[in-house]
């Protein structure tokens, strides 16, 4: 998944995301957590933190689940 804050203007045909990731987003495109699932995202302190929360909350184990790079 890509998502920007802002739509580019010079992209007419984006089709990727806009605004902040949340979880309604997550639920339509991650897998579901799982033993063989492995989310990986980078990204500033404060979506670190949101992601965080938000992957937690949709029962993905922060330990085994998700890597941050």
């Amino acid at each position: 998944m890509l998502t920007v804050d802002i739509k580019p203007e010079e992209k007419e045909n984006w089709k990727e995301g806009v605004g902040f990731v949340n979880t309604d987003m997550m639920k339509k495109i991650l897998p579901a957590p799982s033993a063989e699932t492995l989310i990986c995202y980078c990204g500033p302190p404060l979506f670190e933190k949101d992601m965080k929360s938000q992957l937690a909350e949709l029962g993905y184990d922060m330990n085994t689940m998700v890597f941050k790079f």
